[in-house]
């Protein structure tokens, strides 16, 4: 457990940002990973959201685990945290994804078939 908690530690410093804006990073890339892997398949959006959201928390699982053994404690605060900003913008994107069909188009003016414009006389 400890060597997952130094290779996420590793990462942040590799990446040279924070562990919160690293929570994010990772949700957007997990989700949009798995979207694409899946996007033949019928919900693509709702693979990659509950895929992402499953990796989370065993994440927060393992961080749970750790703080267990090195406290006694676990920080219920940050595991919450943590799983709103690994989730907030994959729910941004598949609320999008799941509106975007149900919004009524405009026939564009070039899409009208070209025998309706010559029988106009």
């Amino acid at each position: 457990m400890d060597s997952l908690a130094a290779l996420k530690g590793e990462i942040a410093f590799l990446v040279g940002i924070d562990n919160n804006w690293l929570h994010i990073l990772l949700g957007v890339l997990i989700f949009g990973a798995v979207a694409f892997l899946f996007r033949h398949a019928r919900t693509p959006f709702a693979i990659a959201f509950c895929a992402t959201g499953f990796l989370q928390l065993a994440n927060e699982m393992s961080d749970g685990m750790q703080q267990i053994t090195r406290s006694g404690q676990i920080s219920f605060g940050e595991a919450v945290s943590d799983t709103v900003l690994t989730l907030a913008l994959p729910a941004v994107f598949l609320l999008i994804m799941k509106t975007r069909h149900s919004i009524p188009r405009r026939a564009s003016p070039l899409s009208v078939p070209v025998a309706v414009l010559e029988n106009q006389d």
